[in-house]
């Protein structure tokens, strides 16, 4: 018997494409190689040697842990999660400069951040990539990814995360990973592209062990008792509407 997730939100389909989104994660783990030779954009590059410059300014052992917030929007995440870890370094990345400069998103929030953190604007899978080749993967000790867009049309779903050529190298930084959404068959989704990845013989065999790394997932739901306590915009926005909101965290 197949157990049935949250209902969906108005506008996504109510069953993941669990099936799908294996296929896919295991076919882009197997042409990895070619992936990782597609060019990196510049502004991309930019912002990873910004970060590195930073990071050597909080510490010149350059042995600090990082946090990565990817996808940070209006940087309210990085905000909060930087606050509450002040002894490691908290990098918010994402694509858009017009988010980027809202600035933690409502007028009444705080508009400078705390010094252990930065925002950055680049493509993320880029970043990634760059995280792996550059060597820091070994130092994020937690990886955000605070409500991406679910893309939730069926047509859409090589857009998703779990669906995208980037999703193998994705696993092989190091740390755990919260993936939080409104629609829970997103989450579930990413459960299965990794469980694929775990047992696929014909993905290389780093790629295997750093997914069985990740498993099991653990789900959750979100309770949150008032605006103050959302992490992200987005959060604001879902609680408001009363929409469920659902984590999964990996090892």
């Amino acid at each position: 018997m197949r157990l049935l997730s949250p209902a969906a939100p108005p506008g996504y389909p109510p069953f993941p494409q669990e099936a799908a989104i294996s296929v896919r994660s295991v076919k882009h783990a197997r042409t990895m190689s070619i992936y990782r030779q597609s060019p990196i954009p510049k502004h991309t590059e930019d912002a990873f040697e910004d970060m590195r410059r930073w990071l050597s300014t909080l510490d010149s052992s350059n042995h600090i842990p990082l946090i990565i917030d990817s996808g940070c929007g209006t940087g309210r995440s990085t905000r909060i999660i930087a606050e509450n870890n002040p002894c490691l370094a908290v990098v918010g990345v994402d694509r858009s400069v017009h988010r980027l400069q809202r600035r933690f998103g409502p007028s009444r929030q705080p508009k400078t951040l705390p010094d252990n953190a930065i925002l950055l604007r680049a493509e993320l899978a880029g970043f990634w990539r760059l995280l792996l080749d550059r060597g820091l993967a070994a130092r994020v000790q937690k990886h955000y990814l605070l409500y991406p867009n679910p893309y939730p049309k069926s047509t859409q779903a090589s857009r998703r995360w779990a669906a995208h050529p980037v999703f193998p190298l994705l696993l092989q930084l190091g740390g755990s990973i919260e993936v939080r959404s409104n629609w829970f068959a997103y989450l579930l989704e990413v459960q299965a592209a990794m469980r694929a990845l775990s047992s696929a013989h014909s993905v290389p065999v780093h790629v295997q062990q750093a997914a069985r790394r990740r498993l099991p997932c653990r789900f959750s739901a979100i309770q949150l008792e008032s605006e103050a306590e959302c992490l992200t915009q987005f959060e604001v926005k879902y609680h408001a509407a009363g929409h469920g909101l659902y984590s999964l965290n990996t090892s």
